[in-house]
């Protein structure tokens, strides 16, 4: 409920809640669900979610891939595939997480959306391998935002720029940054719950994984390695991103950096580097963090055309 420190953007949304509930959760039908009418906290997205596991239980399962520092979990939810990779393909699994920044609402929202269109498609035109979600990495700052009046807070709970704190090789030159600034990395790689239990899951899983693509918002792009150096990565990652951004439609741009910004431990990176897999950032097109509730299915569309695409680039191969 709303308090008074929460945002205005919380007071909206909460009036919206009373006006929209879930509606139908029949396939085919789930993108149209009221769910979306708003943006929604922590526990209408479990509510939610949950409600399909159990009307799709053999499409949809859920399990816990980390923890924050307050002891919530970061739930994955897991899409089954609606054809079967080929034998000689012996991953099958797409990665997807968003709101590693706790202010990206949009970019949780489309995650949830994600899952709702794979469900609806699932068996006709889904994608034929499987496809993990994880709608809020940032779980206990994404919590702080709709509770407290930090609406436009980034960092996790204890003050750390998740997406800064992913192994490096440059990690030294990230030293100086201080606990004040919005990109604090913290005192080193993987010092902090979330990044280090999601860390441990993608290593047991990494044999199964296609691609890593990480969700955020607004700059418009969708971004491939490397964030912290200017050299620059196989033709096929640039290749993939273009791809990408081209289905994602005309707000969208790809490229290797924002405004050629040098960003040492980055997920983008680490997906590249330690985990061997093609990596991607999508940067939802936006221009500021609080948007009407109203964009939440155009967005989803176009995060959704550009996984398509990024499954056909990855089905085509290098």
């Amino acid at each position: 409920m709303a308090n008074a420190l929460t945002s205005a953007d919380v007071v909206a949304n909460e009036a919206c809640h009373l006006a929209h509930g879930f509606g139908s959760l029949a396939t085919g039908s789930l993108r149209a669900s009221g769910f979306f009418e708003c943006f929604r906290p922590l526990s209408h997205m479990d509510a939610f979610l949950s409600a399909l596991q159990l009307r799709h239980p053999t499409l949809l399962t859920s399990f816990p891939v980390g923890s924050a520092t307050s002891g919530q979990a970061i739930r994955a939810y897991k899409v089954r595939s609606g054809g079967r990779p080929s034998q000689a393909q012996a991953a099958s699994t797409l990665y997807v997480q968003a709101t590693q920044h706790a202010r990206e609402w949009i970019a949780a929202a489309t995650a949830v959306y994600v899952i709702a269109a794979l469900l609806d498609t699932t068996g006709s035109t889904g994608l034929p391998f499987d496809v993990v979600v994880v709608p809020v990495v940032n779980v206990d700052g994404y919590t702080a935002t709709w509770t407290t009046d930090q609406r436009y807070r980034r960092k996790n709970r204890r003050d750390v720029d998740l997406n800064r704190n992913w192994p490096n090789p440059f990690w030294s030159t990230a030293a100086s940054v201080q606990r004040d600034s919005d990109t604090y990395p913290g005192t080193h790689a993987l010092s902090e719950m979330e990044t280090s239990t999601l860390a441990a899951y993608l290593n047991s899983t990494q044999s199964q994984l296609l691609a890593v693509v990480d969700v955020h918002s607004y700059a418009g792009m969708v971004l491939h390695p490397y964030a912290d150096t200017r050299t620059a990565p196989p033709p096929v990652m640039r290749a993939l991103a273009s791809a990408v951004a081209s289905a994602m439609g005309s707000n969208y741009s790809s490229g290797q950096r924002l405004d050629d910004q040098v960003l040492v431990g980055t997920f983008r990176d680490y997906g590249w580097r330690t985990l061997r897999k093609p990596s991607l950032t999508i940067e939802i097109a936006g221009t500021d963090f609080v948007v009407p509730a109203s964009t939440i299915r155009h967005q989803g569309n176009e995060v959704v055309a550009g996984l398509y695409a990024l499954a056909k680039g990855i089905a085509a191969g290098p």
